[in-house]
């Protein structure tokens, strides 16, 4: 561990990406060596941030207690497990994240959108802010969370509204392709921490 860091926290934030660019060893050891300096410290709390890209594409609402492991991303299911094995660990499954430069509209400016038609299971950055911040200050049993806008409209809907915002052009076309109608709940994180948020549609972002 290197010299200038202390040994002792209240709390410990891990934000480390499990990239499909990467191989799985290279996420296993990229999580080994995280796994290495947070296993030397005293701590009180640990969030590690994850994402709800581990859930498959299926059909309807899924939660937390969602277990069929053959179906998770295997590079972010690793990724957990790697961390969870640290105590006091609670894990925070991202929504796609939102906020600041990041706005949506920009990313299909003038471009073909074959995605229009699914869900957005979307979250604000300061939404997610507010959540780690309480997270770290309440108890509660419960280890895991999505942390997703608990409306999803459409991300054509998401796209016109953030276009007519910020003052993007719109894609050149909407061509639905067949997709899943997946929608992430966050109901757990609303009623274990009491959360009403901030930014509960991604129409407002």
């Amino acid at each position: 561990m290197p010299d200038f860091l202390p040994d002792t926290f209240d709390y410990i934030l891990t934000s480390v990406p499990a990239s499909s660019k990467n191989t799985i060893e290279t996420v296993s050891r990229r999580f080994d060596n995280v796994l290495s300096v947070i296993s030397l410290l005293q701590y009180g709390k640990h969030i590690f941030l994850s994402s709800i890209g581990i859930y498959p594409h299926i059909e309807g609402r899924i939660d937390e207690d969602f277990n069929d492991q053959e179906t998770l991303n295997p590079l972010l299911f690793l990724a957990e497990e790697k961390m969870t094995s640290l105590s006091q660990t609670i894990v925070f499954r991202l929504g796609g994240l939102f906020g600041k430069n990041r706005i949506f509209a920009k990313y299909f400016a003038g471009k073909i959108c074959t995605t229009g038609e699914q869900p957005a299971n979307f979250v604000h950055l300061q939404d997610v802010i507010q959540l780690v911040f309480l997270a770290f200050a309440m108890d509660f049993e419960h280890r895991l969370f999505n942390i997703v806008c608990p409306e999803h409209p459409s991300k054509k809907e998401v796209i016109v509204a953030s276009a007519a915002k910020y003052g993007y052009e719109l894609p050149t076309s909407f061509e639905p392709e067949q997709t899943t109608q997946k929608i992430v709940s966050s109901d757990r994180v609303i009623q274990t921490l009491e959360y009403t948020f901030l930014y509960p549609s991604p129409l407002n972002f």
